[in-house]
């Protein structure tokens, strides 16, 4: 069940956009030695115009990678560490660029393969924008935290020091996706600009829902793998 005075603070504070940025993937790669994927773009990027870009065919596996990750914020060394891996790493994104691959079936992909550096907050960002579908949605601990407060706890384990527990499975990010579809068709958006929504921007000047999460979210016990999802999102 949603939270409906949650819900209502949402319609009140969260906004369409977030205006985030990231990363310009140009800059990003020189900080790895032994990129090879080719050109990337050399400015910042929106999220439309990078679902852009990895949909093109002429632009490779890799630099869709780099690009994802210079958008989302990833830390340098762990593209380093994640492309230390690059054959499985590049093997699992050309697959899932093809389509035909659930978002589950997607999440679960990645999550098995745990490749180095790269935790669910950032393989999401990959499924949403690489997939041809483009109903992954990108959890981060924002994003996780926003469905807390808003469906309550019990959907995702959220680490204490705020990340997304790798103890989520396939099966709660599906859920989680549940959980985003039923708010934009509850207040009439796409599931993208649900979740971004739920993202916020934080920052020093923090949007007025980022703030209201950090207020009322409560740090949760992670669940195991093999625990049962929660309740009804209705």
């Amino acid at each position: 069940m949603i939270h409906e005075g949650h819900y209502l603070a949402f319609t009140r504070l969260a906004q369409a956009e977030s205006g985030w940025k990231g990363s310009i993937p140009s800059a990003w790669v020189r900080a790895l030695p032994d990129y090879v994927g080719g050109d990337v773009p050399e400015r910042h990027l929106t999220r439309v115009e990078l679902r852009a870009f990895c949909q093109s065919a002429k632009n490779s596996s890799e630099a869709c990678f780099v690009a994802c990750m210079a958008w989302g914020g990833m830390d340098r060394r762990n593209g380093a560490k994640a492309l230390g891996v690059r054959p499985a790493l590049l093997a699992t994104i050309d697959a899932i660029r093809r389509g035909g691959i659930s978002r589950t079936e997607a999440y679960e992909r990645f999550n098995s393969a745990i490749v180095p550096g790269l935790a669910p907050a950032y393989f999401t960002k990959l499924i949403h924008f690489i997939r041809p579908e483009g109903d992954g949605y990108i959890l981060d601990q924002w994003t996780g935290k926003s469905v807390a407060v808003l469906f309550g706890p019990g959907i995702i384990a959220i680490r204490q020091d705020g990340w997304v527990h790798r103890a989520n499975d396939a099966r709660v990010y599906g859920r989680y996706c549940d959980a985003v579809d039923h708010l934009a068709e509850r207040i009439g958006v796409t599931g993208e600009v649900a979740e971004e929504m739920m993202f916020s921007r934080g920052g020093r000047k923090k949007q007025p829902w980022r703030q209201y999460v950090i207020r009322n979210w409560k740090i949760e016990r992670p669940r195991l793998r093999n625990s049962k999802p929660g309740s009804s999102l209705s």
